[in-house]
């Protein structure tokens, strides 16, 4: 059953150790440079139980990508 809450430990035996270290590190540099950030795509299906076959690291990133926009 998926999860509520995304748990990136479910993604050590789907994506190598390399992807997952490249994801953490651009995660890391996006919160020190103050840009508000989300996992999203493929990575984070996984990380909330889902099972997906692509395992690309996307971000959303930006101010504007939080707003909701009407339509």
């Amino acid at each position: 059953m998926p999860s509520r809450e995304p748990d990136l430990e479910l993604l050590t035996d789907v994506v190598s150790e390399r992807v997952l270290k490249a994801m953490r590190a651009a995660g890391e540099q996006l919160s020190r440079s103050g840009v508000r950030h989300w996992l999203v795509g493929g990575l984070a299906f996984v990380a909330y139980g889902y099972t997906c076959a692509t395992k690309g690291v996307d971000f959303l990133v930006g101010d504007e990508a939080f707003e909701h926009h009407g339509g």
